[in-house]
This record gives C-alpha cells, sequence and structure tokens, in this order.
C-alpha cells in the first residue's frame, strides 16, 4: 500500500510549454463510502493525487476503479477504516486534509462526498487561504492549477474591502512606511478577524496601484 508521506515526498513537476515548472500538488478525497464514483481518467495528471476512503463494512469496489487507481501508481492511496462509528470515515478524511497541509502548505484539496458536514471546516480554511472545497460527486474537471473557488475569493476580497475602508477614515493619520503599514495591517486583520496575512494584503495593494511609494514613503491612491 502506498503511504501518505511517500506521496508528499514526491514534489510533482509538470510542464508549461518549454519552460519546467513545480506544480501546485491537488488532493483529491473521495469519501467513498458517500459516493461511489469510478472515472478517475483525467486524474492522472502529474501533479494530481487520489485518496480513497473506504469504510470498515465496505469490501468491494468495481474493477474499473482498481485499475484506474493502479494506473495512478504512486499518486494513489486506499484507507480503510479499521472499525465503525458516527462520522469515523469523515474524521479520517480531516485528519488527512491536515495532515497533509502541515507538511505541503501549498497543497490543494478538493472532497468528494454528499456531506454537508464538511462545509464549516472548509470556510474555515478558505477564509484562511486555503484551497479546499468539496462537491457531491467528481465533476468532469477540476479547478486549473492557481484558480480559486468563489468560496476563497469573498473572504479575500471582503479582508481587501475592510481595510480600504478603515484606511479611508483615517485619512490623516495612514502609516508612512510600509513597515508601519504591515504592523498597522496586522493589527486591524487581529481586531477586524480577517483571514489574510498582512503582507499578502499589501502585495495585493501594490499589484493594484491602491498604494506607491515615493522613497520610503507610502503613497495613497485609494478607490
Amino acid at each position: 500500500m502506498i503511504n501518505v508521506m511517500n506521496i508528499i515526498d514526491n514534489k510533482p513537476k509538470y510542464t508549461s510549454g518549454s519552460e519546467l515548472s513545480t506544480a501546485q500538488p491537488l488532493f483529491v478525497l473521495i469519501d467513498y463510502e458517500n459516493v461511489q464514483t469510478e472515472d478517475l481518467s483525467y486524474l492522472n495528471q502529474p501533479h494530481m493525487h487520489v485518496l480513497l476512503f473506504v469504510g470498515a463494512l465496505q469490501k468491494k469496489i468495481s474493477t474499473k476503479l482498481a485499475v484506474q487507481m493502479q494506473a495512478l501508481g504512486s499518486r494513489a492511496q486506499y484507507i480503510q477504516l479499521e472499525a465503525t462509528g458516527q462520522n469515523a470515515l469523515d474524521m479520517c478524511i480531516v485528519h488527512h486534509t491536515g495532515f497533509i497541509l502541515a507538511r505541503m502548505p501549498t497543497a490543494r484539496f478538493f472532497i468528494i462526498s454528499k456531506d454537508k458536514g464538511y462545509d464549516p471546516l472548509i470556510q474555515f480554511l478558505n477564509n484562511r487561504g486555503v484551497p479546499i472545497e468539496r462537491s457531491p460527486q467528481l465533476p468532469s474537471s477540476l479547478p486549473p492549477q492557481g484558480e480559486r473557488s468563489a468560496q476563497q475569493t469573498t473572504p479575500h476580497k471582503h479582508a481587501i474591502e475592510r481595510i480600504i475602508e478603515i484606511l479611508k477614515r483615517h485619512d490623516k493619520n495612514r502609516p508612512a512606511s510600509r513597515a508601519t503599514l504591515i504592523s498597522w495591517t496586522t493589527n486591524k486583520i487581529s481586531s477586524e478577524k480577517l483571514g489574510l496575512t498582512a503582507e499578502k494584503i499589501i502585495k495585493d495593494f501594490e499589484k493594484k496601484g491602491v498604494i506607491s511609494y515615493d522613497g520610503k514613503r507610502v503613497i495613497y491612491s485609494l478607490p
């Protein structure tokens, strides 16, 4: 059986044009007790990994699924529970998500399950910048490399808009340097319970022209 650590240690690469670059790994975690999917053919890509979670009382899987899992080689793993219990398989999926995320912070996650009980966790992680979503069935295609779901975009947009709103109210007392702005933003993130880092917000401001610099002095061009 393939071990999850083997998947994590195998850093995937993919080719984009003539340039070789490191892909953002995507882990597809399938609740096979809840969704009996069979077609994994389009998941056979270097940066995609499949973890198939099987209940303790499930004794069979289809030959078609087994063949496709085998084709994925070291990027696929069966995980069968050893005991039954309420939400036992759900907790196992949550455990593996955290286990992988702690060791591979750039990973993306896609949970295949009809169980809406995952959604509070997904929202919690989305608000902290983790790309994770759930679908009641394996879709015909998964989000391309680097693409964020609508669930992730909304908290990000809210955090940016909230910081801009606060800056507008402090037009005569805004941070003068980048270092001061980061410190000020960090405090606001904490008090407002926003799910982004100050550095990420400042880089977004710089990219969109919300702030620029005259030497070390910050120039504001708030929308």
